[in-house]
């Protein structure tokens, strides 16, 4: 198991913004597989934040342990590739014909078919890793309102004993950052160093919906504090910034539990889907729908979503990130562009 993460490829090749990432899906087949739609997602995260919040996803599995010298339950969960092979597939339908056929009536939970589909979007469509390469996914909701301070810069990690019973520090192969329906809320940041003297690029990657940001798994980031703009008419002061985080990892992390199944109903829409969904659309409606489109830091000069900003001022701007407010020296014509990218020249 390695410790360290590779580091030759660039920052802007590290980091990606995906528009209008989840899609709905075309037909009855595609309802029934790994297809997952934004109302379906945004109704998963409300449920999960109520559940949270009434403190029933705190509670250990019986099956869980503590080791020791641990003080909490870590608030992740773990969704596991699936390994086989095409034929041990096979092999195994046909013995287990009438099994499945019981199977089918506990429906599949809508986390699980996000992981699956979002796997396969950053392995085999935007190649950011490769099948092979990880074990599985690491899931989490993060919940923060309006007049909460915004999650602190940190590296997401795990410390874990090798052989020889040394610590040490293991990161995520990569990490993502869905922001369902949210739109409210300070920016996402990802630097390239964990140090103020040695970062030199920076990327603010604001709330939108349906927009998920990807970046290497031991990047240093956070939440900036909210833009200081005029609230919107009818806009309420109180909101909640809810994103939903997933971490690739090579091998699977000891803090990462198996999601608490039996707190769910079978029947509930916001965490499994019935084969009769009604939210699929036909042909008619594809100009309805937007198509995924690729934000990339490589070609930010043509693209106007993002602002590009050059500075030698590093050093001056170190309170304003400290304070995790960049907005204190960013000009106010950087607020109409919803991913910043800065780079210091010195």
């Amino acid at each position: 198991r390695e410790n360290k993460m590779n580091r030759s490829s660039s920052f802007e090749d590290s980091v990606r913004v995906t528009e209008n990432f989840l899609r709905p899906p075309k037909s009855d087949c595609d309802a029934d597989d790994a297809v997952v739609a934004l109302d379906e997602i945004d109704a998963f995260l409300t449920e999960y934040v109520r559940l949270f919040d009434q403190g029933l996803l705190e509670k250990k599995n019986e099956s869980e342990s503590l080791i020791d010298g641990e003080e909490f339950v870590s608030g992740t969960y773990f969704w596991p590739k699936k390994t086989k092979t095409k034929e041990e597939d096979e092999e195994d339908n046909k013995e287990e014909e009438e099994e499945k056929k019981e199977k089918t009536k506990k429906k599949r939970m809508i986390i699980e078919k996000y992981c699956e589909q979002l796997a396969e979007y950053v392995a085999e469509e935007q190649k950011l890793l490769t099948w092979e390469s990880f074990a599985g996914c690491e899931w989490w909701v993060q919940d923060v309102a309006h007049d909460e301070p915004p999650k602190a810069y940190h590296t997401d990690c795990v410390l874990e004993e090798d052989k020889d019973k040394r610590k040490k520090k293991y990161y995520p192969l990569l990490s993502t950052v869905y922001y369902g329906k949210t739109e409210r809320g300070g920016a996402t940041v990802a630097f390239d160093e964990e140090e103020y003297d040695a970062m030199r690029k920076c990327v603010l990657v604001k709330p939108r919906a349906n927009r998920l940001f990807t970046f290497r798994g031991d990047m240093w980031h956070g939440v900036c504090r909210e833009e200081n703009s005029e609230r919107k008419e009818g806009e309420e002061d109180a909101y909640q910034r809810v994103t939903l985080l997933v971490n690739f990892w090579k091998e699977r992390p000891s803090c990462a539990r198996d999601f608490p199944r039996e707190l769910f109903s079978d029947d509930s829409s916001s965490f499994s889907r019935s084969s009769g969904f009604s939210g699929r659309r036909g042909d008619d409606d594809d100009e309805k729908v937007p198509e995924r489109e690729v934000i990339s830091l490589k070609t930010a000069d043509d693209d106007e979503r993002v602002f590009k900003l050059k500075s030698d001022e590093r050093k001056a701007h170190f309170a304003a990130w400290e304070a995790q407010n960049p907005s204190a020296f960013l000009e106010p014509s950087t607020s109409s562009s919803s991913v910043v990218l800065i780079e210091y020249t010195s």
